[in-house]
């Protein structure tokens, strides 16, 4: 029984990170690069260069220093863009906005 509830908790998770993936392919792939390393075909413009998310480190958070992010954090920089860089604010909707978090946190 506790197997099924599992499954069934984790099976949103994975839908919101399905969409997310799909979202992030759309808006975010051509500079992050398809896997997130921060290796896309804009990356080589741009200074400072795309964050790499599979590194797991982030400059703005609200966890402590060297830890990871929340989906919360992440969902913010989706929303509002990262100053001095060349993130921009996205402009996609708040459920967009928590599936990409959600995609990015598989990630790291």
């Amino acid at each position: 029984m506790k197997f099924i509830i599992a499954v069934a908790l984790a099976l949103p998770a994975a839908l919101h990170a399905q969409n997310g993936k799909a979202v992030y392919d759309k808006w975010c792939s051509g500079c992050h690069g398809d896997t997130g390393a921060g290796d896309g075909f804009g990356s080589k413009a741009m200074l400072p260069h795309p964050r790499d998310f599979t590194k797991g480190v982030y400059k703005i958070r609200t966890t402590a220093s060297g830890e990871i992010p929340t989906d919360d954090d992440l969902r913010h920089i989706i929303e509002v863009g990262m100053p001095g860089t060349a993130m921009p604010d996205l402009g996609v909707s708040e459920r967009d906005a928590r599936d990409m978090a959600a995609f990015l946190g598989e990630l790291r």
